[in-house]
C-alpha cells in the first residue's frame, strides 16, 4: 500500500514538471540518433549479504593433567588437544545497485527534462542513479573471547631441588688410611610430578585463605572493595593454577559474509564448505559439508513484465519487487528459512506522464 501511494505522489509530480515536455525511453545503445539530448538511468537489482556468525572452540590439556586425580581428587579434565567449530548464527541483508541488464536512456523530443521529478523516484529505490550507489561488503573478523590461547606454567617455588650426598674423602695419617664424611650440596631439576604436588598444595592453601577472609578470621580483616580485590585475585590466581592440571577452553567468535546477487528465477547453489574440525572452507575443499542457499520467488506484481519493444512516448519504467522465500543448509540441515524483497523476481511496469 505504502508503495502505490509513492507511486501515485510520483505520478501527480511527473505530470504536472513534464507536461510541457516529450520524451522516449530506450534501452542502453538503442537510442533513436536524432535525439542527442538524454540521460541515463537503471533499474534496481538487490545483492543479498549473507553473515555467517561462526563459534570456535579450542580445547587445551593442562601439562599436570595426569596428577590432577591424583593431587586434587578431581576426575574431569581435558585429556587430549581439540578444536570445534559451529555455526552460531546467521543473518541476511539487503542491498540495491543498478541492474547492469536494466540501463535504459531517457531522449529528450522537446521542451526540458525536470530532474526534480527522476530523483523523487530514486530517493523510493524504483530506480537507480549509476552515479549514486553504494555497493555492499564483505566483512572478515573475529573476537577472543579469553585473554590467552595457551596454558603457562606458574612457577610459586624454584624451578629445581636442593640435594645433599654425603662423600668421604680419604686422609693418609701416619699409620693408616682414615675416611673423612664430607656433604656435597647440588641442585637438580624438579620433575613434572613434583611441580604438579607443588602447584596442587598452593591451589589448596588458596582456598584455605580464601575461606579465612570470607569468615573473618585474619586479625587485620580488610572490608569493602579492598576484600572484593583480594577475593578476586585470589580466585583469579586459582583458576590459572587449575588450569595447569584440568586444561583450558577458549572460545573465539568469528564473522564472514558472502554477497549474493540472485537471478530473480528460483535457484539454488553452494556457496561454502563448512567443517565441525576445521571450520568455513571454500567451495572446492574436500573437507566438510556444502553450504547452499535455496532462492524461491512466491509470486510477483499481478502484472506481466512490460515489454521494451513498445515503449510509449513520456512514459518511464520502473521496478516493483517480489517476496522470495529463502533457504540456506548445511548439508540436509536446515539452518535459516526467510522472506527478503526482491527486485529481480518483480516486474517491470509503465509510468505514463500526462501532457497538456
Amino acid at each position: 500500500m505504502r508503495k502505490i501511494i509513492v507511486l501515485g505522489l510520483i505520478v501527480f509530480l511527473l505530470g504536472s514538471c513534464l507536461s510541457l515536455n516529450q520524451f522516449v525511453v530506450t534501452p542502453l545503445g538503442e537510442e533513436p540518433v536524432e535525439y542527442s539530448q538524454r540521460f541515463v538511468y537503471s533499474l534496481p537489482q538487490t545483492v543479498i549479504e549473507v553473515t555467517l556468525d561462526i563459534e570456535k572452540t579450542s580445547y587445551l590439556p593442562g601439562p599436570y593433567r595426569k596428577f590432577t586425580e591424583k593431587y586434587l581428587g578431581i576426575s574431569s579434565y581435558i585429556n587430549e588437544e581439540k578444536t570445534r567449530w559451529k555455526i552460531s548464527d546467521i543473518r541476511l541483508s539487503e542491498s540495491l545497485e543498478p541492474d547492469p541488464q536494466k540501463y535504459y536512456s531517457v531522449n529528450l523530443i522537446r521542451g526540458t527534462f525536470q530532474s526534480d521529478a527522476y530523483f523523487s523516484m530514486t530517493s523510493n529505490g524504483l530506480v537507480i542513479d549509476p552515479m549514486g550507489f553504494i555497493s555492499s561488503r564483505a566483512t572478515l573478523s573475529n573476537q577472543l573471547t579469553d585473554e590467552s590461547n595457551r596454558i603457562v606454567e606458574i612457577a610459586m617455588k624454584k624451578n629445581h631441588a636442593e640435594k645433599t650426598d654425603t662423600l668421604f674423602k680419604t686422609v693418609i695419617t701416619d699409620s693408616s688410611f682414615v675416611k673423612i664424611p664430607i656433604l656435597r650440596k647440588q641442585k637438580d631439576a624438579k620433575t613434572i610430578e613434583q611441580k604438579a604436588e607443588e602447584a596442587a598444595n598452593l591451589i589448596i592453601k588458596i582456598r584455605k585463605r580464601r575461606l579465612k577472609l570470607v569468615t573473618g578470621e585474619y586479625n587485620v580483616f580488610p572490608e569493602g572493595r579492598a576484600l572484593e580485590a583480594a577475593i578476586e585475585e585470589l580466585d583469579r590466581t586459582e583458576k590459572e593454577y587449575l588450569a595447569l592440571f584440568t586444561g583450558k577452553v577458549i572460545t573465539e567468535q568469528f564473522t564472514r559474509s558472502f554477497l549474493i546477487v540472485p537471478d530473480g528465477f528460483s535457484q539454488q547453489f553452494e556457496f561454502a564448505k563448512f567443517s565441525e574440525n576445521s571450520g568455513l572452507q571454500s567451495i572446492d575443499s574436500v573437507e566438510g559439508q556444502s553450504l547452499s542457499i535455496e532462492i524461491n520467488p512466491v509470486g510477483g506484481f499481478p502484472f506481466g513484465i512490460y515489454g521494451e519493444e513498445v515503449i510509449p512516448k513520456n512514459t518511464l519504467l520502473y521496478r516493483v519487487p517480489s517476496t522470495c522465500v529463502v533457504r540456506i543448509s548445511e548439508g540436509l540441515n536446515l539452518l535459516y528459512d526467510g522472506r527478503i524483497s526482491l527486485f529481480q523476481s518483480g516486474s517491470v511496469l509503465p509510468l505514463p506522464v500526462s501532457k497538456k
